[in-house]
């Protein structure tokens, strides 16, 4: 029950948006548990920003691999980092 209003809310705003606009979500790893089902959002977005916050490079990649088989190859599909400490803890 907690996918169908957030579902159906993007696929809302989809449709009274300009046919110009890139409707895009931004969800977190296990967006599940606030109710994001992404593949579902998928099909009435234009595409997802996933936030890679505090994850090592194998984590993101992870991450960005199961974003891109839920969305689809045809959707955007980006990266959120927050680039500053303590996720960012050095130029490596």
């Amino acid at each position: 029950w907690r996918f169908e209003p957030v579902t159906s809310l993007v696929a809302e705003l989809r449709e009274v948006a300009d046919p110009e606009t890139r409707v895009l979500i931004i969800d977190l790893k296990d967006g599940w548990l606030g109710g994001c089902d992404l593949a579902a959002l998928g099909k009435v977005c234009d595409g997802a920003i996933l936030c890679a916050y505090d994850m090592q490079a194998g984590d993101v990649a992870g991450l960005m691999a199961a974003g891109r088989t839920a969305l689809g190859a045809e959707k955007f599909l980006g990266a959120g980092y927050r680039l500053f400490y303590p996720e960012m803890a050095g130029p490596e």
